[in-house]
């Protein structure tokens, strides 16, 4: 059997994530067969397998580029120099977590299907819960930083801000999954005015 290059297994390994990604929007998480996404991507039920061993490969693997690219939209935000204001912080996190543009719209509808199967899915669950955990501990210091603090840590406050911010941002990620795009022009007003 001939060699293929990292560069051609990579594009096989995108090939069959953006087909099981479709396949998920259309028929959600249990009705996307490996059927469907094998016939979606073209490829053989052998070559899909040997790329991903199960379905529920798949979705761990279509869920962490999800989560990655919320984590990369948002990093630049989080550290950046010199640190974000608190009301545009806040904005900025919800108005990532609920973006609906195709790829945005994509990976938010399969977080949200994430969530009910990670309550049957011990796999999918931890790694929803590390990405949450981090995304928090991110939070909590860049509006430590927003607020003048200098310390490694975060402080307290911090970490209980970072916890309303989360939840406020899970709930643009389920609005703009479900709904679509929302008129979020008064959102930083608002936001900052809560954060007072």
């Amino acid at each position: 059997m001939p060699k293929i290059s990292d560069e051609k297994r990579q594009a096989r390994r995108d090939q069959i994530l953006s087909a099981a990604l479709a396949c998920f929007e259309r028929h959600g998480l249990h009705g996307a067969t490996m059927e469907l996404i094998i016939a979606e991507c073209g490829l053989s039920a052998g070559a899909v397998y040997n790329y991903y061993p199960s379905k529920s490969a798949l979705i761990a693997a279509a869920l962490g580029l999800a989560l990655e690219g919320w984590s990369a939209a948002l990093a630049p935000l989080l550290s950046s120099e010199p640190p974000t204001p608190l009301g545009r912080l806040l904005a900025r996190v919800v108005e990532v977590a609920g973006a609906v543009d195709s790829a945005g719209r994509r990976g938010r509808l399969l977080e949200l299907m994430a969530w009910g199967e990670a309550q049957r899915d011990e796999a999918v669950r931890a790694l929803l819960s590390a990405h949450y955990r981090a995304l928090t501990q991110n939070f909590a210091r860049a509006i430590d930083r927003a607020r003048g603090a200098t310390q490694l840590f975060p402080t307290p406050e911090g970490e209980r801000d970072a916890e309303a911010l989360l939840l406020v941002a899970m709930g643009a990620l389920a609005r703009g999954a479900v709904f679509g795009p929302a008129d979020d022009s008064g959102l930083a007003t608002a936001l900052a005015a809560l954060a007072q």
